[in-house]
């Protein structure tokens, strides 16, 4: 039993408890001894005629002076223990964290390489944009999506995810024409939350329902905006989640680029087989 929060006190108390234990029995031992009636008369009677008896009275007083010295010992040992054992929790938890960011960044890494090889295999741009739009929505719990391609001071819808379309949403878009063109004009992730109604709404086969963040992330390759990509949410958009969406949006920059020559290659050769047509007819 503890009565006191450190050992110094418990075991002064102990000690002098423990040494009561010796003055009483040597008074109750003297007092059957010599047939004495238990009373304050009898006992002060023996300590008339025993002297040793005063020495015995003082062992509460010395063993809980011998006891505190213990108890201020083990109260040192008991700080030493705490303080290991402080250093050791401080360390499994920074172990645990260590790991733990570890695996998040294995995860990571796991994400985006899945991402590099479903964007390589999109066999153009619209394909490309629908399969990452599906592919980032499932990984960080997004609902909605759109990716934007840039072609001079414009933004041109590309494709979108579970999205319902409205009169409010624009195939071209200006740079600094609305949030997502404020994006491409500042070449800048934006994160809001709280949107205003029917800002981006979801379709489903049960219905629809409005997002409540939204995150808008500029798509860019070697310093040159290739486009942006526009996320709806009902949750808000943790940091993690925006780191993520930040390396997705360079590797999808990767893709979206070559994607887009790829077009524009093939868009000139028609071109010129036309004009070839034409000319020798």
């Amino acid at each position: 039993m503890r009565l006191f929060h450190t050992d110094t006190n418990n075991y002064t108390l102990y000690g002098a408890l423990f040494g009561i234990c010796f003055p009483i029995g040597a008074i109750a031992l003297e007092l059957f001894l010599r047939d004495l009636p238990f009373s304050l008369a009898s006992i002060i009677f023996l300590h008339q005629e025993i002297i040793l008896l005063w020495m015995i009275d003082s062992a509460p007083l010395w063993l809980g002076i011998f006891a505190r010295f213990a108890g201020i010992k083990q109260d040192a040992v008991n700080d030493t223990v705490s303080q290991m054992q402080n250093i050791i929790n401080e360390r499994t938890r920074n172990l645990e964290a260590a790991r733990n960011e570890a695996l998040k960044n294995n995860l990571e890494k796991s994400r985006l390489s899945e991402l590099s090889q479903i964007t390589t295999r999109a066999k153009d741009a619209q394909h490309l944009a629908r399969a990452a739009l599906g592919f980032i929505s499932d990984a960080i719990g997004s609902k909605t999506g759109i990716i934007y391609y840039a072609d001079s001071k414009k933004l041109i819808f590309l494709n979108a995810y579970a999205l319902i379309q409205t009169e409010k949403q624009k195939a071209e878009i200006q740079f600094g024409e609305t949030l997502v063109g404020q994006c491409a004009a500042e070449k800048n992730s934006l994160v809001f939350n709280e949107m205003p109604e029917n800002y981006l709404v979801i379709g489903s086969g049960m219905g629809e329902s409005q997002c409540h963040s939204i995150a808008l992330i500029p798509i860019i390759f070697e310093h040159e905006l290739q486009g942006v990509l526009e996320l709806g949410s009902f949750k808000k958009f943790s940091e993690d989640d925006i780191t993520f969406l930040e390396n997705a949006c360079d590797i999808i920059g990767v893709s979206l680029n070559s994607a887009m020559a790829r077009k524009k290659l093939s868009d000139l050769v028609t071109k010129l087989e036309q004009n070839a047509k034409n000319t020798f007819h």
